[in-house]
């Protein structure tokens, strides 16, 4: 049967634990489409970040527009001199293009500014956005050069003002997480010269970060997502061929526990046939939903397979651990 979700409480993504407006936002789970939104200009919405926008009443989903139909392309090039794509939606049920942030730094403007937006982190706290994204600096064909997270904050969510570079733990730092817990400002997010292992840094402002240490050590992975529910917090990581690890914590600072993984094996629903990646939530009430991206084949060989799109699916948990069926609305 196909259900309405109404929601009474919006994470903005990546914050855990934030209640807002009590006003009703709805996601249409079961009618929204698959995929649920795929990049007009590049084909290669990635690493979605959702957060409702109070300004037009509508949700918008921050992502990595990579260059995916780029054409000479050579390495890993098409991942880069990407910027951050917005898609929008009253409900979840259809989907507009807003086209990319702008702002300081060569924001909307990467290939001029030759460098790279990847990841972005976005949250809503007192009428500001605040959006926490990774910068490389260049245009590259393999996985080099220098990343860092950048801060950037936002009156309207679309033209962005640059406040600082954060000074973490390495020089190859992306992927940032936030959460509020223990209180203060908590940033999970991955860095490549530790290992590939997430750290976390704390804030009481959201504007200095102080870096605590390494997090979660136990595998490689990148693209940490932090919220609470059903008593506790959980994280969610990208772990690539190990699929979506699920770690569960009573505080969201230590004793990180694994308890599972999600999105590894192949779904019905139009190019959800391969596993998830990257993913974002968003909490209704009881309820969340994951969004995650997809690489999908191409309609023709010669167009290479770096295409990417947007899907969404629901969680569910069970006596102390998550599970997602992402076919659970394959038929509809």
């Amino acid at each position: 049967m196909k259900s309405r979700i109404i929601v009474c409480l919006c994470l903005v993504a990546p914050v855990c634990g934030l209640c807002h407006a009590a006003d009703e936002r709805t996601f249409d789970l079961a009618n929204a489409p698959a995929p649920l939104f795929r990049d007009p200009p590049w084909d290669g919405a990635a690493d979605p970040a959702p957060v409702w926008n109070d300004q037009a009443n509508e949700w918008w989903v921050y992502y990595t527009q990579r260059r995916a139909t780029l054409q000479p392309n050579k390495g890993v090039e098409f991942c880069h001199g990407s910027a951050i794509g917005i898609a929008a939606s009253k409900d979840g049920r259809q989907w507009r293009y807003l086209g990319v942030c702008q702002g300081d730094q060569g924001l909307g403007q990467p290939i001029a500014s030759n460098c790279s937006w990847w990841a972005p982190g976005v949250l809503y706290h007192e009428g500001l956005y605040h959006m926490y994204v990774s910068w490389v600096d260049g245009i590259y064909t393999e996985w080099i050069g220098k990343r860092f997270i950048k801060h950037f904050t936002s009156a309207d969510g679309k033209t962005w003002t640059y406040q600082s570079a954060l000074d973490l733990s390495s020089d190859r730092c992306i992927d940032a997480g936030i959460y509020r817990a223990g209180g203060k400002w908590c940033m999970l997010y991955k860095d490549e010269v530790h290992g590939s292992r997430s750290y976390l840094a704390q804030s009481d402002d959201l504007y200095r970060w102080k870096v605590v240490g390494p997090a979660i050590t136990d595998v490689s992975h990148e693209a940490p997502f932090v919220w609470q529910w059903h008593g506790a917090y959980w994280l969610v990581v990208d772990s690539w061929k190990r699929g979506i690890r699920v770690y569960r914590s009573q505080d969201g600072l230590t004793d990180w526990q694994y308890t599972g993984s999600l999105l590894r094996e192949p779904g019905k629903r139009d190019k959800d046939d391969a596993q998830g990646g990257h993913p974002g939530i968003i909490l209704l009430g009881d309820r969340a939903i994951i969004l995650y991206h997809v690489h999908y084949p191409p309609a023709h060989p010669l167009h290479g397979t770096n295409r990417t799109v947007l899907q969404a699916a629901e969680l569910e948990y069970h006596d102390g651990t998550i599970t997602c069926d992402r076919d659970k609305y394959a038929d509809r």
